[in-house]
């Protein structure tokens, strides 16, 4: 079995790739970044702008995950930055597909991240089916899985996993409330009674394997632990983990849509997201109680 991956540079491709190549599966990476390149390494370049891809990326592969994407809350959203959100989302994966048509490639599924960006704010309970937002970030999730249907519409298999709060010990939301806990401090942004729709390292990059290995992981999924918990609450548990003893200052809504423009729904939303098709299917999380996970860290 052959895997091609894109966005080479996160943290959750390279911990999927090190666990298929552990299980004897080849791995082909996708890097905008040129001086990453390696054939030795099996990492390809590739550039939207230019609608490039080397075509050697492709071969054998079966199976395409697209994990590629600008940080959503890298920036403040510009006209501009918008359109990178856009077209490191939907454009790439556009490109993939024209790509193997072109190239008259057979693919088995077609694989992608998503976000739960995508549901209303302020949503309780919220499962694979319930009501979806009208937001900025919720119409860029729309295009973003919309593209599944250019695979699904060649007869290939797709998958699409709606991804939450990923924790991790050195990447993302931990490494940035680790690094404040250090100094005693963490902002909270809002109330802090929000709702953290969060997800192990583990979990995730299960999903993406089980996906991979296993035919009959299909759809759309909530990539969410089982219990989703306030932003007070993660904040103090990672804060214990540790072993630091923070102030919680709030900080108003008002200042950070100040500092942050339209981007600040991102800092300031409240999601209650459950992973229920997952759970009717009988699958498994490693990690479904939030201080059991950030002690595994």
């Amino acid at each position: 079995m052959s895997v091609l991956i894109t966005g080479a540079s996160g943290a959750i491709c390279q911990k999927l790739t090190a666990k298929l190549r552990a299980n004897d599966i080849r791995v082909n990476l996708l890097t905008a970044n040129l001086n990453k390149k390696s054939k030795q390494n099996n990492i390809y370049y590739w550039n939207t702008s230019e609608n490039l891809i080397e075509e050697e990326a492709f071969e054998g592969v079966e199976h395409i995950v697209h994990l590629a994407g600008a940080g959503i809350a890298d920036a403040r959203w510009t006209k501009e930055r918008k359109q990178v959100l856009h077209d490191s989302r939907v454009q790439t994966a556009e490109l993939i597909f024209t790509t193997i048509k072109k190239l008259n490639k057979s693919i088995k599924k077609y694989i992608s991240a998503g976000a739960i960006g995508i549901y209303k704010e302020g949503i309780k309970g919220a499962t694979e089916s319930d009501a979806q937002g009208t937001d900025y970030m919720a119409s860029l999730c729309k295009d973003w899985e919309n593209t599944t249907k250019l695979f699904e519409d060649e007869g290939i298999k797709t998958a699409v996993f709606r991804t939450g709060i990923v924790l991790d010990k050195n990447s993302g939301f931990y490494q940035q409330i680790a690094q404040l806990a250090k100094f005693y401090i963490a902002a909270v942004p809002g109330s802090g009674k929000q709702w953290v729709s969060w997800i192990h390292m583990d979990d995730i990059v299960n999903m993406y394997y089980d996906a991979i290995v296993h035919e009959d992981v299909l759809g759309t999924y909530n990539a969410t632990a089982p219990q989703p918990e306030s932003l007070n609450t993660v904040i103090s548990a990672i804060a214990q983990n540790e072993k630091s003893k923070i102030w919680l200052p709030n900080i108003p809504p008002f200042v950070l849509k100040l500092l942050y423009g339209e981007m600040s729904q991102v800092i300031l939303s409240s999601k209650h997201v459950i992973p229920q098709k997952w759970i009717d299917e009988g699958r498994m999380f490693n990690y479904s109680n939030l201080n059991q996970a950030i002690q595994s860290l």
